[in-house]
């Protein structure tokens, strides 16, 4: 198989009126076995769509590294579940750092 697939997922968790907590999760598999997994909390100041869109470039970074060492690797699908940050990462829009990660 010369595919990695890619799954991310952002969340929040609101620990009081005027305080939360953002973080993102990512996990890459190949042939069936995952070959990297990482979660990463991003702190009280950020919110969800930082997580989704922390979590695309944390993918893709992912993805590359795991692939190199592996010449039968031709393509990496990532699957998100948050339009805007897909739409984002597509036509990045000024201001959005993480976005022209992409690009």
């Amino acid at each position: 198989m010369n595919h990695i697939i890619v799954y991310t997922d952002g969340s929040q968790k609101v620990i009081s009126k005027r305080t939360h907590r953002t973080g993102v999760a990512v996990v890459g598999f190949h042939q069936g076995k995952e070959i990297f997994k990482r979660k990463i909390g991003l702190g009280d100041t950020a919110e969800i769509y930082d997580a989704k869109l922390t979590g695309l470039v944390l993918d893709l970074k992912a993805a590359i590294s795991s692939a190199e060492p592996l010449p039968m690797i031709h393509h990496i699908h990532i699957y998100a579940n948050n339009t805007s940050a897909i739409a984002l990462v597509i036509q990045p829009q000024q201001g959005q750092l993480l976005a022209h990660f992409f690009y």
